[in-house]
């Protein structure tokens, strides 16, 4: 079985995807979606006779035709960029443009019908906050109390609702730029001491603003397939993310079978195969949901408890169904 494996170079997560398929006696191709333009050769042809497609990764001299895929990863695709030769902006634009088409194109007509993890389409929809909320809600999973609003005004009036205990996280974007350096925004609390002028840049955009829920953990779970991988990470932290993960402590649990099953409910409502979903603990043992990332981050989790997701996923990938016992190393 040829599993293709769309990521970007040093993305260790793929590595060790890589290997489980191959111990299960798969093959994979590793695709650097970036490098489209540069480091491939393509050609397909639509004709009387029939369809012809072949591509070439020129660094790994590896030849193939999407109709030897059997499955597809996507793990960390990045849009193609343009070679350096091209110096023009506008012409890098339009090659950059023209080539994530001809991705696009890719994914949905040749290798339509593969088994995805997950299908970029689902992704795309699964990774919407807002839409989140409101699925997991009509779940039946318990939500923060939230406002998204350009209003300065609504925005001080949940503030005060909410006793003065406000988060604020992004509503996608994550990583921004500020005096030429990377800045990433973590969930971050809004100060007690607020005023209405506190509020006044929410008229720019659409952060999603939600009661601060008093937590005794954080929850990260993974499921793949049917499987269910849950760890508890005890901290008071509004993020944990800010913190090395590698200095908290991690404690493989079990899910009230309830909960487990809306989780489950959650991910299928968006035809994922596979996600990474967020929770917080409360002092009453109540399970608050925080978001779905339908392509996370999971290996940190494998590494400090020995719990087999990569194994999981390689397993899929090759159409090998069968549970795993989650504390099998």
């Amino acid at each position: 079985m040829t599993i293709l494996i769309l990521t970007e170079e040093g993305d260790v997560h793929a590595d060790y995807v890589i290997k489980s398929i191959q111990h299960l006696g798969g093959e994979c191709i590793r695709f650097h979606t970036d490098t489209l333009i540069g480091n491939t050769r393509y050609s397909y042809s639509f004709s009387r006779s029939g369809l012809y497609d072949r591509m070439t990764i020129i660094d790994s001299d590896r030849s193939f035709s999407w109709n030897e895929i059997k499955a597809v990863y996507y793990r960390r695709p990045r849009k193609p960029l343009a070679p350096s030769i091209i110096k023009d902006d506008g012409t890098r634009d339009y090659v950059q443009t023209e080539a994530d088409s001809l991705l696009q194109g890719i994914y949905q007509n040749m290798l339509k019908g593969k088994l995805w993890i997950n299908d970029p389409t689902s992704n795309r929809t699964a990774g919407n906050k807002l839409g989140q909320l409101r699925t997991a809600f009509y779940i039946g999973l318990q939500i923060p109390d939230t406002i998204v609003t350009n209003q300065p005004e609504a925005a001080y009036q949940f503030f005060l609702e909410c006793d003065k205990g406000l988060i604020c996280k992004s509503m996608k974007q994550e990583l921004a730029i500020s005096n030429d350096r990377s800045v990433f925004i973590f969930t971050h609390a809004i100060p007690r001491t607020a005023t209405l002028d506190t509020f006044e840049e929410v008229r720019f955009g659409s952060s999603i603003l939600q009661r601060r829920v008093r937590k005794v953990s954080d929850l990260r779970v993974t499921l793949v397939g049917q499987q269910c991988f849950a760890v508890e990470v005890e901290n008071d932290m509004v993020d944990w993310r800010s913190a090395d993960p590698y200095s908290l402590h991690h404690k493989i649990i079990d899910l009230p079978s309830a909960l487990e099953r809306k989780l489950f409910e959650l991910q299928n409502s968006y035809g994922l195969v596979s996600s990474q979903i967020d929770l917080l603990r409360t002092p009453n043992d109540e399970y608050v949901f925080l978001e779905i990332n339908p392509n996370g981050q999971w290996l940190w989790i494998q590494l400090l408890t020995g719990m087999p997701i990569a194994e999981a996923i390689a397993n899929i990938l090759m159409g090998n169904c069968k549970d795993m016992d989650k504390n099998d190393a």
